[in-house]
Formats: C-alpha cells, sequence, structure tokens
C-alpha cells in the first residue's frame, strides 16, 4: 500500500505541518531531560527515517537503487547539503537542551526571515520590499521573545543556536546551487537516511550503548514522537506546497506559536507579555512575505 495515495485537502496538510512541526520541538525538550543530546537526535531521527521509507516506497526504492548508478561526482553536492543540515540540526538539538523551547525555536525561526537577504548579498538576487518589512519586523518580535523569556537557560545555548542558524543557511544556499539536479523526494530521503547513518556511526565510535541503555520509557516515547512529528511535518509540508504554496508556506509559519503555547502549557515555560507580543510579531513576520 502506498500512503504516498492518500488523498487530503492541502489546507489540512499545511495546518497538520504546522502543528506537527510546532510540536516537534517539545517532544524533543522533553526526551533530552537527563537524556545524551547526540542518543537523542539518533532515535529521533532514525525514527522519521524510517516513517520516509515506509511513506515513499517508490522513492525508496529509487532511492536504493541510485547508489549504484551515481558516480562520484553527482554525490559530493547532496552529501555536502546533508551534512549542513546534520549539523545545523545538532547544533538546534544542543541549543533546546541548554535553553527554552521559546528561545531556541524561535531563533531557528527567524533564519527563515535570513534567507531572502543572504541571496540579496551573496547571490545578487532582488529583494522585495515585504521582505524588508518581514526582517525587521521579525527582528523585533525575536529581540522581544529573548527579552520576555524566563528560566534557567546556560550561556552557550545562544552560541549554539548560532551556528545552527549559519549551518542551515549554508546548506539553504548549497541547495540553492545544486539542489535541481535532485528530485525533492529523493533528497528529503538523502537527508534523513544520511543523518541516521551518521548518528550511529558517531554513537558506535564513541561507544555510547551506556548512554542508550539509560534512555527511560518515558524518554524513548518522545524521542520517537518527535521523529514521526517531524516525519509527518515533512511529508504533510511537500504534499500541500505541490498545490499552493504561498498559502501552504504561510499556515506552516503557525508553528511558531504552537510551539511557544505548547510549551508553556506543558513544559511550564513562562512567557511574559514581552515574549507574547514578540511571538506575534515573529508570527507576523514569518507569514508576511507570502501574504502579500
Amino acid at each position: 500500500m502506498n500512503l504516498y495515495n492518500i488523498t487530503i485537502n492541502w489546507v489540512y496538510l499545511a495546518l497538520l505541518s504546522a502543528l506537527f512541526f510546532g510540536l516537534a520541538p517539545v517532544f524533543l525538550k522533553a526526551s533530552m531531560k537527563r537524556a545524551d543530546a547526540w542518543v537523542s537526535f539518533t532515535l529521533a531521527v532514525t525514527v522519521q527515517t524510517i516513517l520516509l521509507l515506509l511513506f515513499y516506497p517508490g522513492k525508496a526504492r529509487a532511492f536504493f537503487s541510485a547508489f549504484r548508478g551515481r558516480g562520484l561526482q553527482n554525490w559530493v553536492p547532496l552529501i555536502l547539503i546533508a551534512l549542513t543540515f546534520l549539523l545545523s540540526a545538532f547544533f538546534f538539538f544542543l541549543a533546546l537542551q541548554r535553553s527554552q523551547v521559546s528561545q531556541a525555536y524561535s531563533l531557528f525561526s527567524f533564519s527563515r526571515l535570513l534567507l531572502p537577504l543572504l541571496f540579496f548579498l551573496l547571490l545578487k538576487e532582488g529583494m522585495a520590499m515585504k521582505n524588508w518589512y518581514a526582517l525587521f519586523l521579525g527582528l523585533a518580535g525575536l529581540i522581544l521573545l529573548l527579552i520576555g523569556s524566563e528560566g534557567k537557560t546556560e550561556k552557550s545555548w545562544l552560541l549554539f543556536g548560532l551556528l545552527s542558524i549559519v549551518l542551515e543557511l549554508t546548506g539553504r544556499l548549497l541547495l540553492r546551487r545544486f539542489g535541481q539536479a535532485y528530485e525533492e523526494g529523493f533528497r528529503i530521503l538523502f537527508e534523513s537516511f544520511f543523518a541516521a547513518v551518521c548518528g550511529w556511526i558517531v554513537l558506535l565510535i564513541r561507544r555510547r550503548g551506556a548512554q542508550l541503555k539509560r534512555v527511560t520509557v518515558y524518554q524513548g516515547f518522545f524521542m520517537a514522537a518527535a521523529g514521526l512529528l517531524t516525519g509527518f511535518a515533512v511529508i504533510f509540508l511537500n504534499r500541500g506546497l505541490s498545490n499552493n504554496a504561498g498559502i501552504v508556506r504561510t499556515l506552516v509559519s503557525l508553528a511558531l506559536p504552537v510551539s511557544l503555547l505548547t510549551s508553556a502549557a506543558l513544559l511550564r515555560e513562562k512567557l511574559a507579555g514581552k515574549a507574547v507580543l514578540g511571538m506575534i510579531c515573529l508570527t507576523a513576520g514569518l507569514m508576511l512575505p507570502s501574504l502579500i
């Protein structure tokens, strides 16, 4: 049975994607209490990879057969893209582990608003006025969020968060330069598979078997749930983008308030008035380019 053939209205797909993208960081945060960040990352991305392989059986067959048909020159750009996204995701894990969801996820979400500026500066592409408005509105929202978020954090979280953004933007640049050579579903599968394989290799090299044994049922549930949520969010997003990309991107921006409000309800993270106003401003900035 090809689960990809299930038909769901694209609006619902976008809303489900926003919901799952928003819930995933909360579940990741819950799984990281007294757990090794790399173990959490590896288990979550492994579950995500299994889901993607099951959901795209045709693309999975093409994915594995491609290992025999592509030359080294075709694999190098894809590996570089996958490696930058892998490192970006891991540094996001480290930032999330050392801060509040409202801080780490807001900072990472802001990277979307930096993309047009990056393409403007490095690729000499035009930048519409609406993107400038969105950038400044999002920046104001991010500052308010960081100031208004309460709770214990480690100083290193900001460094890891910024490294995550730099690597995410680098990956997007590489994707813009080389991504057209790869079919979207194939590339998504490869990135997830690459991250899972690298995760297990690092665990074996670091001899983290003891850390795996210490994972409780509670932690394992939230790690697996985070992987499932992210996997379904990616699937629904790509299905939705094939119908109405502009509105889908607008609706998916709702992942930010979903994440912050859920973390406040489930993880008891405190959001001051400034943080709530910042959440509204940043969400508006994320939605603005697609609305106008």
